[in-house]
């Protein structure tokens, strides 16, 4: 994958929405392409985030590793979605550990970067904060299903909260959910 990417693929990530044609070509040579397998792992738990990932396409899960050796999935993220925005924030090392459910292609994006365009480019920011904000609501979401739910419950809300994000309608009025799920 090229080391940078066309301002025209920027202005179509939730991300980079709102900015002019002359900032995403200031920005676009310093975000890095880099691709990976299925499986992989983007981000480790505990560890100093020193950038942070745009998904231009696959998928990735964000998780928790449990004592026990089980996992917590916090979130299935797609593209357009960013991940490691939160150890660039606050410099606190990376909540949670993010691995590829697919080949996947991301931008990376260090922190000087991160926070240059934040302050150059408050539409960044401003888009920064909705993301942020969709993704509390949804966890707030998921948090009232594992009150009130049973399993089927909970699996359905998710499905339909994956609808919801990322879903493409078909033809025939069915929903498709290009991730790769489990």
């Amino acid at each position: 994958m090229s080391g940078t990417q066309a301002p025209s693929t920027l202005s179509e990530l939730a991300l980079f929405r709102g900015l002019s044609p002359e900032q995403l070509a200031k920005l676009a040579p310093l975000l890095h392409g880099r691709t990976f397998p299925t499986g992989a792992s983007v981000v480790t738990a505990e560890e100093p985030g020193e950038g942070a990932y745009v998904i231009l396409s696959g998928s990735v899960k964000v998780y928790v590793a449990q004592t026990d050796g089980t996992e917590v999935i916090l979130a299935v993220l797609g593209p357009g979605e960013i991940v490691g925005e939160m150890s660039l924030a606050d410099s606190l090392g990376r909540s949670a550990s993010v691995l590829t459910l697919e080949d996947s292609a991301l931008l990376w994006m260090d922190r000087r970067t991160f926070l240059w365009s934040m302050e150059e480019m408050p539409a960044i920011a401003r888009n920064l904060v909705g993301i942020l904000s969709r993704r509390l609501r949804l966890a707030d979401t998921h948090t009232r299903s594992l009150a009130a739910l049973d399993v089927h419950g909970r699996v359905a809300a998710q499905i339909l909260a994956f609808a919801r994000e990322y879903g493409e309608p078909l033809p025939d009025g069915g929903v498709l959910i290009p991730l790769h799920l489990t």
